[in-house]
């Protein structure tokens, strides 16, 4: 499966287009690194867990100009270079729709302060909420996940939240007459206990793949 995504991996980019531009291509090292991956959005391209294409997205004013595409010679004639570049126009469209939304959320805070912290919170709480399917629907479209995939990923932490969150408010009352910071520590350490032992059966093979992933940028380092 191919999956293309916004990555901090900076290293793995750069990499690739080592591999691509100056090793293959001939292209010199002066002209092929700069000092703009650092004020770049950047993607990955892995198949089977193995990074295979990356791009680079640069703000220029108001618009955003794609640059760096490269794929390795074995992945070629797949459409993994135009798939990269789609996948850099809706990271255009994904930070620009961050920025908004947490903008919006400043005049929440302005307006109801008066009312109270807990006001400020279950207001943030309901934007969040109602955000949460635009937000839902630009991250499918960043990554090309479906739906049902989406579902599957988080299926699993959502489940072991509840139930961390079933044990904690259960658990309260069986420690009313114990010290605040002990109870909190209590609820902390018990309640990550049992997120761990109910998400990690569940999440084996995505650990599992990670593992793989992490070995492959050793090896490649």
């Amino acid at each position: 499966m191919t999956i293309i995504a916004v990555t901090g991996d900076v290293a793995t980019c750069r990499m690739l287009r080592r591999v691509v531009f100056i090793e293959e291509q001939g292209v010199s090292e002066a002209d092929e690194v700069d000092d703009r991956d650092g004020d770049a959005v950047h993607l990955l391209a892995w198949v089977a867990d193995r990074p295979v294409g990356s791009a680079r997205l640069l703000r220029d004013g108001a618009m955003g100009k794609v640059g760096r595409v490269c794929v390795l010679a074995d992945q070629r004639g797949k459409g993994l270079g135009a798939a990269l570049i789609r996948a850099a126009g809706r990271a255009d469209w994904w930070f620009g729709y961050q920025a908004v939304s947490q903008l919006s959320a400043l005049p929440l805070i302005w307006g109801l302060m008066t009312w109270g912290l807990d006001a400020v919170m279950w207001a943030l709480t309901l934007r969040v909420l109602l955000l949460w399917p635009f937000s839902v629907s630009m991250t499918l479209r960043l990554i090309d996940l479906s739906l049902l995939d989406y579902i599957r990923a988080v299926a699993a932490p959502f489940s072991a939240a509840a139930l961390m969150a079933g044990v904690i408010v259960n658990l309260s009352p069986l420690l009313e007459g114990a010290p605040p910071a002990l109870r909190l520590g209590l609820e902390i350490g018990i309640g990550a206990a049992v997120y761990l032992a109910a998400v990690i059966p569940f999440s084996w093979d995505r650990l599992s793949r990670l593992r793989t992933i992490l070995r492959n940028r050793k090896a490649t380092s």
